[in-house]
């Protein structure tokens, strides 16, 4: 029994991976959740012209960093971005969280949030994809994983 166990066990079926494809990006993938509820979490929107944007999770006040634009490329399944601007909250006071209705006990209030150029716009390391289902409806970006909500990343929520 215990050779039948070693022989079956040792037999390991090797599943090929297809490339990624810039198309299966395309849309809107939201971190942790399939759902949105008062408005989206962290999350990417990837445009068929190659933009991207990604947004931090909104529910912290204590980011400085609201957003991220630029541009992506696929190559197998690396993801590379390059950033040409950002969206920052600039200035503002330390403040304390209010009870029942702020997630951290400290706030920034007041800031003013601006978008700046970044440069150079270098390209940076390679994120690495697994796609977790057949259908691409959720995939993993660096071990964090995310589920597509729409293929139109212009759509509003």
């Amino acid at each position: 029994m215990v050779q039948s166990l070693q022989l079956s066990y040792g037999q390991v079926v090797k599943k090929k991976i297809a490339p990624l494809s810039k198309e299966l990006l395309i849309g809107v993938w939201q971190f942790s959740s399939s759902k949105v509820g008062a408005g989206l979490l962290e999350n990417f929107k990837f445009f068929k012209d190659g933009a991207f944007i990604y947004s931090f999770d909104p529910v912290s006040e204590n980011k400085k960093l609201v957003n991220i634009k630029g541009m992506f490329r696929v190559h197998k399944n690396e993801l590379y971005l390059k950033i040409s601007s950002l969206t920052e909250a600039v200035g503002g006071n330390v403040v304390s969280g209010a009870v029942g209705t702020d997630l951290d006990v400290f706030v920034i209030d007041k800031a003013v949030v601006k978008e700046r150029k970044v440069s150079p716009s270098n390209e940076l390391d390679a994120l690495f994809i697994t796609v977790l289902d057949e259908k691409g409806r959720s995939l993993m970006i660096n071990n964090k994983k995310f589920f597509k909500l729409t293929s139109d990343p212009n759509k509003t929520f």
